[in-house]
């Protein structure tokens, strides 16, 4: 080895053979049932006191809750409140009505859900209301209100999944058959990228469903009688206005209503729509920036169902082929922190977005957790003082120059 090399050790890290799961809905159930049968402790927390999200509103997707998480510890109701510890060995914190409680696990799944804080955005709560609760808000109209013309609007702010579709095609063929109505489906993009959803399009064009494909802002008018929608016809090119008593509009449409304290605490990034997940260009289920905790579900974006399903038992393979191997060696070039030059400003710790650095408090200095850094420099650049170093490729050190 030449003089300008610079000799790489090696760390032996132990897995924990146990997983623990954040949320309780389609994803965090199918991930935990995966998991357990794969042989791993499997914890599940939920934040409300039931299981089952939005599966359980879902006549389609109804599973039994009690047989898909045969074998799995459930707490209910349980919130994460600290992620400590890194890829092998994280160390959760989570709050229960009689207190606080701990869990050691070798890897973390959230699969927490979407919030409701996109609803706050949504119209009167009466004649513009989120689809979801449309035939609710109609319940109490007399019949001569419930025949007139209503809308369902889709991708107001971004486009949507599949599950979008199948909910509004969904309800608006239940409307033309209930109450024999006009309806109106808004949409960038008809999702029929299954046989059901298929379908489902085609009953619903056949019951009279008028389906827009739009482009542009779509913009939505209250007065006193009626509901004015004004957008752009994509297939006729010109802009057309139709009037009805009621608009339903998908919040999935409006942005990632995600649990941000969730992401904060659990240190996953967002991307460019603040889904909980990297910004990638394939969207790979289950990756995040830190090593070790998958997500899963609609926390990044998914909606649909199926997909969802899918996305579980993948990432649950993931997490097998991370755990089956009981340890993992992880070369020892990870970031070096010069402990008489570090001020502890904590700098590295707040932009590290892998959660690689903490604090050696015997040292009183920043450290870098070789599992979890994944060498990107971002803490070299940071650093004020320049107290860090990465040996990124034998012979060649990445180093802040500080003048």
């Amino acid at each position: 080895m030449s003089n300008n090399e610079t000799k790489i050790g090696v760390k032996r890290v132990e897995l924990l053979q146990s997983v623990l799961i954040v949320g309780g809905g389609i994803a965090g159930m199918h991930a935990a049932e995966e998991i357990r049968r794969c042989g791993y402790t499997t914890v599940l927390i939920e934040k409300s006191d039931t299981i089952g999200g939005q599966g359980l509103f879902t006549e389609r997707y109804a599973v039994d809750c009690e047989k898909l998480l045969s074998g799995v510890e459930v707490i209910t109701p349980a919130a994460l409140t600290r992620l400590e510890g890194a890829i092998g060995s994280f160390h959760a914190s989570i709050r229960t009505p009689e207190g606080g409680a701990s869990v050691k696990c070798g890897a973390v799944v959230i699969c927490s859900g979407a919030g409701k804080d996109c609803d706050a955005d949504i119209g009167d709560g009466e004649r513009i209301v989120p689809i979801a609760d449309l035939a609710q808000a109609f319940a109490g109209y007399p019949i001569k209100i419930r025949r007139r013309p209503i809308c369902l609007i889709l991708d107001m702010k971004i486009e949507e999944s599949a599950a979008s579709s199948e909910m509004a095609l969904d309800i608006a063929l239940r409307f033309r058959k209930r109450y024999g109505g006009e309806v109106y489906l808004f949409c960038r993009e008809v999702r029929v990228n299954a046989v059901h959803l298929e379908k489902l399009y085609d009953e619903a064009r056949n019951a009279g469903v008028a389906i827009i494909t739009y482009e542009g802002e779509i913009v939505i008018h209250k007065t006193e009688n009626e509901v004015l929608i004004t957008a752009r016809d994509a297939l006729l090119d010109r802009d057309i206005e139709v009037s009805c008593h009621s608009a339903g509009i998908s919040t999935y449409g409006l942005g990632a209503c995600i649990d941000e304290q969730l992401a904060d605490i659990a240190g996953i990034s967002t991307d460019s729509q603040h889904q909980m997940q990297d910004n990638n260009a394939h969207l790979f289920p289950g990756l995040t920036n830190r090593p070790g905790v998958f997500v899963v579900g609609a926390c990044r974006g998914q909606h649909y169902i199926p997909k969802i399903i899918t996305d579980a038992k993948a990432t649950a393979l993931a997490v097998h082929a991370l755990l089956s191997q009981k340890y993992i060696e992880v070369e020892l070039n990870n970031a070096v922190v010069n402990e008489d030059t570090c001020a502890l400003c904590l700098t590295c710790i707040r932009t590290c977005p892998h959660k690689a650095m903490t604090i050696n408090r015997e040292k009183t200095a920043a450290v870098s957790i070789p599992e979890a850094c994944q060498k990107c420099g971002i803490c070299v650049g940071e650093c004020p003082a320049g107290a860090i170093t990465l040996p990124a490729y034998i012979g060649h050190t990445l180093q802040k120059q500080v003048p």
